[in-house]
């Protein structure tokens, strides 16, 4: 019966010994795996507005210079992104109330048109190749949907919802419209 016991106890402590060599190889796994997990950056609040200029769907130019000087919403938005979806349809549900946002719309030509067309009722929209001069300018944007709230040529809020950048002084009680 001892015998029996000490060999219980024997394999209980191989089993053990094991289970940790495997539990620390899981860890340094998860940890060398862990960057590339990471959630694309937003823009850098207190960063100021890089030098641009696009012609939006209503034949207006939008640049850095009408983002110079008050409150603007700026977004970045591609079909096919679920998110993305949402928030176009939240911005073509009701009239904005705040002052009007400007959105970026990228992506696959025909889709990304259809989409800018969508929304330009309802917001100023831009159609604009992904990575180029107006991503740039916004410090890179690298996921969709991306929102700032650039108040004088500065971000000064960065999300991936209206409500994480809407103004409250601004939209009193209503955070996103």
């Amino acid at each position: 019966m001892t015998t029996f016991l000490a060999m219980a106890v024997l394999v209980m402590g191989i089993v053990t010994v094991v289970n940790l060599v495997l539990l620390f190889a899981v860890i340094r796994r998860l940890r060398a795996t862990e960057g590339s997990l990471a959630l694309p950056h937003l823009p850098a609040i207190g960063q100021p507005v890089g030098r641009f200029s696009v012609r939006a769907l209503d034949s207006t130019q939008i640049s850095d210079r009408d983002l110079a000087l008050g409150s603007t919403i700026v977004g970045f938005v591609t079909p096919g992104c679920g998110p993305c979806k949402d928030l176009t349809q939240a911005l073509q549900a009701e009239p904005w109330t705040g002052p009007l946002p400007v959105i970026f719309v990228t992506g696959p030509a025909e889709e990304a048109h259809a989409l800018a067309e969508a929304l330009a009722s309802a917001v100023r929209t831009a159609l604009v190749p992904e990575g180029g001069e107006v991503a740039g300018a916004f410090g890179g944007i690298e996921g969709y949907p991306t929102l700032v709230r650039v108040l004088d040529g500065v971000v000064v809020a960065a999300g991936r919802s209206l409500e994480s950048v809407a103004e409250e002084a601004a939209f009193a009680g209503q955070p996103h419209r």
